[in-house]
């Protein structure tokens, strides 16, 4: 879901936590991280945000506005 909302975009997407180092349950979160190499399309953060309220794979935190 996150690697195909920023496909067009210059970003790292970057796994990290519990998950990243393989020592997690199945019911614990995933952490990603979005590293923008330049400005963030903010409506692309907008559309990841309704497709995740929608999901129940992902909880979204951000600290952009």
């Amino acid at each position: 879901m996150v690697k195909d909302a920023f496909k067009d975009s210059d970003v790292n997407i970057i796994l990290f936590g519990l998950r990243a180092r393989g020592d997690y349950t199945k019911t614990l979160d995933i952490d990603i991280g979005i590293l923008p190499k330049g400005r963030i399309n903010k409506k692309k953060l907008i559309l990841l945000r309704e497709k995740q309220e929608n999901s129940n794979i992902l909880h979204l935190q951000s600290g952009c506005g």
